[in-house]
């Protein structure tokens, strides 16, 4: 199943920023699906970066999770996006989203060195959500000889 990320963009300087409001999710929603070349996303992940934050990421714009799932709900019940994701979540913000939404996928840190995400997939394997990892060779660490 092929996956996209909306709610963060890039600043002046080519940094990511969070931004999850909901007038920035939708039109990347709508870019992504022409990268696409698609009516629809199979499943489109949220980016949260506020409970585990992304390395080299300004810290996240204060929007409420419910507003900018409920952006994506609002594009669901369109025919846009069929499943709904989060990307760096907590096992708090995973519940809070599942009050809003049914939740298909999660995406966080996760690796042989990095296993801040193993109360998530606890979560997850729960709840039944799949867990995926992101950055799974430790961001290039476990490819370097030491």
């Amino acid at each position: 199943m092929i996956g996209n990320k909306v709610g963060a963009r890039r600043d002046p300087a080519g940094g990511w920023l969070t931004d999850s409001r909901p007038e920035t999710v939708r039109p990347q929603v709508e870019e992504a699906l022409l990268d696409l070349r698609a009516g629809f996303s199979p499943l489109t992940y949220l980016r949260l970066w506020g409970d585990s934050q992304a390395p080299g990421t300004a810290p996240p714009q204060e929007v409420a999770l419910e507003d900018a799932l409920g952006a994506l709900v609002e594009l669901r019940e369109q025919g846009k996006i069929r499943h709904i994701g989060l990307s760096s979540a907590s096992p708090d913000t995973l519940e809070r989203a599942q009050h809003v939404t049914p939740i298909a996928a999660v995406q966080n840190r996760f690796n042989l060195i990095d296993r801040s995400g193993i109360e998530v997939l606890a979560a997850c394997e729960r709840h039944g959500i799949a867990f995926v990892p992101f950055f799974p060779l430790a961001i290039g660490f476990l490819g370097e000889r030491h």
